[in-house]
């Protein structure tokens, strides 16, 4: 993947536009709500994904300040 967008589940039509947008211009973007397979575990498999992305996009606002989840994908992507 070129791209990893990170962001909190409040976010998610922000997220979305910018998904299609990238899309749109070539970049392969893994979104977690739409990429995600079922069964997996979710924190394995947005490890995973992080590091094999070339690129974190973290969309940051209020309720991703206080999201677990977008907290444990920007320190995957810091380490």
């Amino acid at each position: 993947m070129d791209a990893f967008i990170g962001h909190s589940s409040a976010n998610r039509s922000v997220a979305s536009k910018l998904e299609k947008a990238l899309e749109a211009a070539g970049i392969r973007v893994w979104l977690h709500d739409s990429d995600i397979r079922l069964g997996a575990l979710l924190g394995k498999e947005l490890q995973d994904s992080i590091r094999a992305s070339r690129v974190l996009l973290l969309l940051w606002s209020r309720h991703a300040a206080s999201s677990r989840w977008v907290k444990s994908e920007w320190l995957t992507a810091f380490h």
